[in-house]
């Protein structure tokens, strides 16, 4: 076995130009070879741009930092970071040197193999995850922990799930990292991996027979779409799991942290195992996991929606009374998460059974923009495409609350609606309007960090002074607000709701949470503390 540890970096004069453009060329140090794919960045300003083919590279970073580093990444080859200031002018050679060892061969066992497929094989059929370039050079990575098994097994490939896509091919790397448990750890393998490959719909299998590659454990697979030539507009919708399997993460950049992401990848791997191993049974899908067939269309909001449906587990359509019902805004984000923390906090008995029902959009990207016509009511200059709030409550209100009613067991009388920020707002804003109008099936409400403020604090408008149609004492209501959230207009409005609800508000004050850090502790303690003494 022989490791390498030192690096050669051949640096020509230079002078960085007054737009702070750095040229050069990446080479192997060993054979002097360019290497492509190498991945520069410049910190901490966040600059990052690729190799090219021939190893030649252009990283262009803001006037404003006058003291900036630049690091070189590739997996093989020993990464190397230097100050920019170290430069004179002209272009410059970065050589590399390479990291790779010789490892011993893993033993693999039994002699009758045949392909499995390792990992998440299915996809939410209305729910998706848009990967999307910002710019020319950015590069897009996901990465998806998957449990090989104890034993090791030769990889034949890694397969990736697409929605839809604009592109009609694209260049991928694919990696392979240790998994701690939490995050991904370093590289298992020290080769680049990359694939270029035609696309379309459905699965896309990144074949690697080639690369005699055998793996064993939780590892981590990694996804990178790379940059194009010809910068064309690169974006791929990529299929999730929701209901169970190894968290999925997310990066825009080899130097930035992982991010953990509140749903799983429909990503898997294909591996040689033995015939008729017990933990390579075909993927159990949650059997209480449930989505209709087609986004239902809402001729209020002429717009189309996803719906998910959590079921309790041991779901039992004659359950006496039926069971509670949560409806759940910004789906996209939260249904996995909520929907795994309210079965366990079920299991424990601090809270009922409940029936989740996630609303959301056909993926990210829309979510953004459609939360906003969707959540908000009166419409605002300072928020395009926002008013649609009244829509949006009768598509609940008149078709999606009947469904969910007639197809399953639910207790009308505990039917709460939660959301987080613009879904905090419309939230509240429901509760206004079955305490003005009495005209909503929702009896519980569960707002995190609400956006009072916006339209110059509308809702005070709308509330101030006005005679309620139902006895607010009844009703309850759960309001948070996180760290630098307890501004005039949050302790206002509080005071607001205690002088309509009193005895039946709830408010709880996050001191360690942000404004995005509220949402999930929010929706488990308001259903705690509105549910947590019915059964």
């Amino acid at each position: 076995m022989r490791a390498c540890t030192t690096v050669l970096l051949a640096l020509l004069p230079f002078a960085l130009l007054a737009q702070r453009r750095v040229e050069g060329r990446v080479v192997d140090a060993t054979t002097g070879e360019p290497l492509e794919y190498v991945s520069i960045g410049s910190m901490p300003s966040g600059a990052f741009t690729l190799s090219h083919t021939d190893g030649s590279f252009a990283l262009t970073m803001p006037d404003s930092l006058l003291v900036d580093s630049v690091q070189f990444a590739l997996l093989g080859f020993i990464r190397i970071a230097f100050p920019v200031q170290q430069w004179s002018g002209g272009s410059f050679e970065v050589r590399l040197l390479s990291s790779a060892r010789e490892l011993e061969p893993a033993q693999v066992v039994g002699d009758l193999r045949e392909e499995r497929d390792l990992g998440n094989r299915s996809h939410h059929l209305l729910f998706n995850y848009l990967l999307k370039a910002e710019r020319p050079d950015q590069l897009i990575e996901i990465a998806q922990a998957i449990d090989l098994g104890p034993f090791p097994v030769p990889v034949r490939a890694v397969n990736l799930f697409i929605s839809d896509t604009a592109m009609d091919s694209a260049t991928f790397r694919i990696g392979f990292r240790g998994f701690d448990g939490e995050r991904p750890t370093g590289p298992l393998v020290e080769r680049v991996l990359v694939r270029r490959l035609a696309l379309a719909p459905g699965w896309l299998r990144l074949g690697l027979e080639d690369e005699h590659i055998v793996l064993q454990g939780p590892i981590v697979v990694t996804v990178e779409v790379l940059p194009t030539v010809d910068a064309k507009p690169r974006y791929l919708s990529i299929g999730i799991r929701l209901g169970g399997g190894g968290p999925g993460f997310d990066r825009r950049s080899t130097f930035d942290e992982w991010i953990r992401m509140p749903h799983r990848y429909s990503i898997n791997v294909t591996a040689l195992v033995p015939k008729g191993r017990a933990d390579d049974a075909p993927e159990d899908p949650d059997p209480y996991l449930r989505s209709v067939d087609v986004r239902p269309w809402s001729p209020a909001v002429q717009d189309s929606f996803a719906i998910a449906f959590g079921l309790p587990e041991r779901y039992d359509p004659a359950h006496p009374g039926g069971y509670p019902t949560v409806y759940l805004l910004d789906a996209n984000l939260y249904f996995n998460d909520v929907l795994e923390t309210f079965r366990k906090e079920a299991r424990k008995g601090s809270v009922p059974p409940v029936i989740l029902v996630g609303v959301g959009y056909r993926d990210i990207a829309a979510m953004d923009s459609l939360r906003q016509r969707d959540y908000l009511f009166p419409s605002s200059d300072s928020v395009p495409s926002s008013g649609g709030g009244e829509r949006f409550l009768a598509f609940l209100c008149e078709q999606l609350v009947p469904y969910v009613k007639q197809r399953y067991a639910t207790d009308t009388a505990r039917c709460a609606i939660a959301g987080h920020s613009f879904g905090g707002y419309f939230t509240l804003f429901a509760l206004q309007h079955g305490l003005l109008y009495d005209d909503v099936p929702f009896t519980t409400f569960i707002a995190a960090s609400p956006v009072v403020d916006y339209a110059q604090g509308a809702l005070f408008d709308t509330m101030e002074g006005r005679s309620l149609k139902i006895p607010s004492d009844t009703v309850p209501v759960f309001i948070s607000h996180g760290r630098g959230e307890d501004d005039p207009a949050m302790v206002s409005y509080v005071e607001l709701a205690h002088r309509c609800i009193r005895t039946g508000l709830v408010e709880r004050h996050y001191a360690a949470a942000d404004h995005m850090g509220t949402a999930l502790p929010s929706f488990t303690d308001g259903l705690k503390k509105l549910w947590g003494r019915m059964r």
